[in-house]
Parts: structure tokens; C-alpha cells; sequence
């Protein structure tokens, strides 16, 4: 079995990172993003390996993401 993540969880938008954030006020429309977190596995009863958090505006379809690798 490869590596898998969990469903988007739904986050605060401005809990995301500061990288995404700036990315969204350059767009101007901060406001129309939603912020997800989804934890990535390498096996299945271990711990993360690593996050990824989105924004996403359903309005638009855009997303912007960035992957968080966990300190091993």
C-alpha cells in the first residue's frame, strides 16, 4: 500500500500559511477562499509524513496549496 491522505478537513482560512495567505491578498479576493488541511500517511498506523492546505474558491474553481513535509 502506497501513501494516502485523509479527507479535506474544512480550517479557518486565516489558520493557513502565511505563503498561501499572501498569495490570496495578490488576488485580492481572500474572502471568496475556503481553507482545507489534509494529513498525508505513509503507513497506514504510523504518524504523518506530511500536510497539505489548500485554499479553494468553488466560485472560480482556483486553488492554491503548498505541502508541509514532518520533521522524521
Amino acid at each position: 500500500m502506497g501513501p494516502f491522505w485523509t479527507p479535506p478537513l474544512p480550517v479557518d482560512r486565516d489558520k493557513l500559511s502565511p505563503s498561501i495567505l499572501r498569495e490570496l491578498d495578490q488576488r485580492g479576493d481572500r474572502r471568496s477562499f475556503k481553507g482545507y488541511v489534509l494529513q498525508i500517511y505513509d503507513v497506514p498506523d504510523g504518524k504523518p509524513s506530511g500536510v497539505f492546505e489548500i485554499a479553494f474558491c468553488s466560485k472560480t474553481g482556483a486553488a492554491c496549496a503548498i505541502y508541509e513535509s514532518e520533521a522524521g
